[in-house]
């Protein structure tokens, strides 16, 4: 059961089904753990509920996909960077910039500390003869909405003029 159990979340089963022997190496391996009990009743319930909860995830990772064809499709780069300073998520967009603009990278590690200093971030940066206006924030943890977990949102695009309230400024390479 015990070697069962370890591959079963090795390879990223979303939850696995069994009686109290098994549940002990599912918990030991960190694994959603659904017990089944020797009654027919209870055999049937915990068959349902795992039916259910299956759905369940699979409904979130459909919509999962959807916002990620949204992010992907969108002509801005977005960026989500680990409280260590690591790129934990880029769009196509993101990946293109990376690619295409020198420097860009490095300017936006350094761009994080003032982030997480004040909460937000809104600049216009020249790099190699084009600007980018540069947007950001911190996200909340996961499911909640208090304090910032440190994980750190950024949009950036290129902008050839910014409307600043009073003035349009144009930029010119």
């Amino acid at each position: 059961i015990e070697d069962t159990v370890k591959q079963c979340a090795r390879a990223g089963y979303d939850l696995i089904v069994g009686g109290a022997a098994t549940r002990d190496y599912a918990v030991a391996e960190g694994a959603q753990f659904l017990l089944i009990t020797s009654s027919r009743e209870s055999v049937e319930a915990s068959i349902q509920q795992a039916i259910e909860q299956h759905h369940l995830i699979n409904d979130v990772l459909d919509k999962n996909r959807l916002f990620q064809s949204v992010i992907d499709k969108s002509g801005s780069a977005v960026f989500i960077v680990g409280e260590q300073r690591e790129l934990q998520y880029t769009n196509v967009a993101a990946r293109k910039m990376l690619n295409d603009v020198e420097r860009m990278e490095q300017f936006l590690s350094r761009g994080i500390s003032t982030l997480q200093d004040t909460g937000t971030l809104h600049l216009i940066k020249k790099l190699n003869n084009d600007f980018y206006e540069i947007t950001g924030g911190i996200l909340p943890p996961p499911g909640q909405h208090g304090q910032p977990v440190g994980n750190v949102l950024l949009g950036v695009q290129q902008v050839w003029q910014v409307d600043i309230g009073h003035a349009l400024v144009q930029f010119h390479p």
